[in-house]
């Protein structure tokens, strides 16, 4: 990935110093992450301005999402505690690290070299656990905001920038090639009004996205992608022909991988 700035919001934390809750310090690392890759890099995610980057509300976590992230540590914090610390200082690290390179591309590689280097000496909970901590998140979420009603697509686009959500959707669907299970996932119609490439993005969405497309909803795969160019969002181009119609999916890398996202088409 070439720039990581865009922080995927850890879920899983409980009390840290001075009162703050690791679901609130995840969320203030997560802004301030967001707003040092607004500063350097808005135009490349298609913003006016700066501030208008740093304002835009989207991916900002729900109230159902803190408050399961809560439920769901606290009775898994013995087991998984150390893993999601570590990972959490890393990260925070890393924002440091960023905000002191001034923008530079190499030395924001370099940060971001350095984090992975400190996520690999992160322990690890056993798969158990996780799983554990995952499905009690799942079963809060699912209880706050009730089991989605099956759709495909839920919605039609059309060129532009659309603003989806996923929270609260169930594992519809998944991609062959690049993931998504377990996660909860949009799916979209669109037709190409016009010959030639087209451009899907998740840009700008602050979760880790699985973006691809079928020719219908249970049709064969067309494209996908897991990491784009920028962050953990995706991207894709794909030929289609005048009146072609497709099904495009936004899908969380995996379960706590929700929220509000962006959708970009661009005819190139």
């Amino acid at each position: 990935m070439k720039y990581a700035y865009v922080v995927a919001l850890v879920l899983s934390f409980t009390l840290a110093c001075g009162g703050e809750t690791y679901p609130e310090r995840a969320i203030r690392i997560d802004k301030e992450g967001n707003d040092e890759g607004c500063r350097c890099f808005f135009d490349d995610l298609g913003y006016a301005s700066v501030e208008a980057c740093q304002s835009d509300p989207t991916g900002q976590p729900s109230d159902h999402v803190t408050a399961c992230a809560n439920e769901a540590y606290a009775s898994n914090a013995a087991a998984i505690g150390a893993q999601f610390e570590c990972q959490t200082d890393a990260r925070e690290d890393f924002v440091e690290c960023f905000r002191s390179a001034d923008c530079g591309e190499e030395a924001v590689t370099a940060c971001e070299e350095a984090e992975g280097a400190a996520l690999d000496d992160c322990p690890v909970s056993d798969d158990a656990d996780i799983a554990a901590y995952l499905a009690l998140f799942d079963a809060c979420l699912s209880e706050r905001v009730g089991p989605p009603e099956a759709a495909c697509p839920d919605t039609t686009v059309m060129t532009g920038t659309s603003t989806l959500d996923t929270t609260g959707r169930g594992d519809d669907s998944q991609s062959e090639e690049c993931g998504g299970e377990g996660a909860a996932d949009v799916s979209v119609a669109f037709t190409a009004s016009a010959a030639g490439t087209y451009r899907f993005s998740t840009a700008g969405t602050a979760f880790d996205t699985v973006l691809y497309v079928r020719g219908s909803c249970d049709g064969g795969e067309l494209a996908c992608s897991d990491d784009g160019d920028i962050d953990r969002t995706s991207q894709l181009e794909l030929e289609l022909e005048a009146g072609q119609s497709v099904v495009v999916f936004v899908d969380g890398f995996d379960s706590t991988q929700l929220g509000s996202a962006v959708l970009e088409i661009t005819a190139l």
